[in-house]
């Protein structure tokens, strides 16, 4: 027999229809029970009905057994839409599974399909309606619960809370001390309200925007933010420090400590006591006064820029001590700037890498800051018809200088040799990676081929020189003793930066090295642009 989705039932091929009075064989009626029950129908009474419910009596605690109940004959296998109602023996203590009669054990799960019941998700005393669905877990088959409402909320005091898998459970409404009140909290006696204390407490919160009316704040913690618009504020006269921002000119007493930002130019503030900043001091339009009297110092700060000083500022009876420098922070520093109109008396003043001090009105002068090169102890040179450097050794042989700058220099070299006779002559020349507006420069050279060793005197040729290239005014020796001394005194312009390195060349390798002897130097320093013409009180 079989039942078709038509809802039609139709009995086995060559079964006949009963009549009235006959009698029908246990085998064939029960028969007829279990191709019902396969099928998912059931009895109740004279009623048919396919996937009704079948009341069942239940055993087991997380393995649940229910067996058929008014006499319903045995299932003999699991149909789909199968529905199966009973009371829970016991609540559940792990994961629940389920069999009817002496099928199978399947696993229980919530009305999700998904969830397998587990502990507390059956109650002892509940009613429940298990129902077969076949493609439940990988299609093993298995039983999906519903537990209905009115059990679940019949024995709740307080708000129902649904908790995901088809259980409610009570929940009441409660604040925290000091900052939430709840009354009527469970809603039993009526709705629950909530409200703020008298007394609030924002301990770890954040207040952010609204608008507060005539407030009255007792010991506040304030960090950060913006306060404006205030008519008056006062200050109590307990604490030693304060954090204060002013929108009015405030008047302090003394025996305060405060920082203050002022919001604009219309404000005002005196003091009566000290004041310090842990930060800049700026204005913008104003003028500052320091007043020190008597023998009260005046403390500028260790490190950052001062403000300019418009007009005198004296310092009577005070003295102005320079921190000792460090690797990292000179003592005193200049920026470059505008040179005075007229130069003060007593001046100290930078521009464009020259210092420039002023010892009587109107009379500014140059301030030499000097380089120099030179040798302690004697150092040999090349044999070679190439331009060689005049501090050999390892140590330093050229000048760094910057763009746009003129320079006065000077330098003497004095050099022997004691072997070889090949026939050279002696010239001087500059070289480097600085490029040159100009150079011009006195050049003497003193040379002795007779004599090894200084002191000696010999013969000396002068001549002005406007070129860095090599300059030779010396007549051929091929003597294998001789002793030489350069002269250098001039001007040089600088264009653009670089090195600057004085040199000296045999025309050929002489067949000896020369000997440049300790204390030979070479030094400059500068004067002004590359384009200065003069500096002091000139007519």
């Amino acid at each position: 027999m079989s039942y078709d989705a038509s809802n039609i039932y139709t009995t086995a091929s060559g079964s006949t229809s009963a009549f009235p009075g006959q009698v029908i064989a246990s085998a064939t009626w029960n028969s007829i029970f279990t191709d019902l029950a396969t099928n998912g129908l059931s009895v109740v009474g004279a009623a048919l009905s396919r996937a009704g419910n079948i009341y069942c009596t239940a055993t087991g605690t997380n393995a649940i057994t229910l067996a058929l109940a008014n006499a319903f004959p045995a299932i003999p296998a699991y149909a789909n839409g199968q529905n199966f109602s009973f009371l829970a023996p016991a609540s559940s203590s792990g994961a629940v599974t389920l069999r009817v009669g002496a099928l199978a054990f399947l696993k229980v799960f919530l009305a999700n399909g998904t969830t397998q019941a587990t502990t507390g998700d059956i109650i002892s005393g509940q009613y429940y309606e298990a129902v077969y669905i076949a493609s439940l877990d990988a299609a093993a088959g298995g039983f999906v619960i519903d537990t209905g409402l009115s059990s679940g909320l019949s024995s709740l005091t307080g708000i129902a809370v649904g908790n995901g898998s088809g259980v409610f459970v009570g929940r009441t409404l409660t604040g925290t001390a000091a900052e939430i009140t709840v009354t009527n909290g469970s809603g039993v006696a009526g709705n629950p309200t909530l409200s703020l204390p008298t007394a609030l407490t924002f301990t770890g919160k954040t207040v952010t925007g609204g608008t507060y009316t005539t407030p009255t704040i007792n010991t506040p913690d304030i960090n950060g933010g913006t306060a404006d618009s205030f008519t008056s504020l006062s200050i109590r006269s307990t604490a030693s420090a304060f954090d204060v921002l002013f929108a009015n000119g405030e008047v302090m007493s003394t025996n305060r400590t405060l920082s203050i930002a002022l919001g604009n130019a219309n404000k005002n503030v005196s003091f009566g006591g000290d004041v310090n900043f842990g930060l800049a001091f700026v204005t913008t339009g104003g003028a500052i006064t320091l007043t020190a009297t008597g023998t009260t110092n005046v403390t500028l700060p260790t490190t950052g820029t001062l403000a300019t000083l418009l007009g005198v500022e004296g310092f009577l009876n005070k003295t102005i001590t320079l921190t000792a420098g460090t690797v990292g922070v000179a003592p005193l520093t200049f920026v470059s700037g505008t040179l005075l109109t007229s130069p003060a008396a007593g001046s100290v003043e930078y521009l464009t890498n020259v210092f420039y001090t002023t010892p009587n009105t109107a009379n500014r002068g140059v301030s030499p800051s000097v380089h120099f090169l030179s040798l302690t102890a004697n150092q040999t040179g090349t044999d070679t018809a190439t331009a060689q450097v005049w501090f050999p050794g390892g140590g330093a042989t050229s000048f760094t200088l910057p763009a746009s700058t003129s320079y006065f220099f000077e330098g003497v070299l004095a050099a022997t040799k004691t072997a070889g006779t090949t026939s050279n002559t002696l010239g001087v020349l500059f070289a480097g990676t600085a490029t040159l507006s100009s150079i011009g420069y006195d050049l003497t050279i003193m040379r002795n081929d007779t004599a090894g060793t200084f002191p000696v005197s010999g013969l000396a040729t002068t001549t002005w020189a406007e070129v860095a290239t090599n300059i030779d005014v010396t007549t051929a020796s091929t003597s294998a003793n001789h002793v030489f001394e350069i002269k250098v005194k001039g001007v040089v312009r600088i264009n653009g930066a670089g090195t600057f390195i004085p040199q000296f060349k045999y025309s050929a390798a002489p067949g000896g090295a020369p000997t440049i002897r300790a204390n030979s130097y070479f030094r400059m320093y500068p004067i002004g642009t590359n384009t200065v013409l003069s500096v002091g009180n000139l007519v």
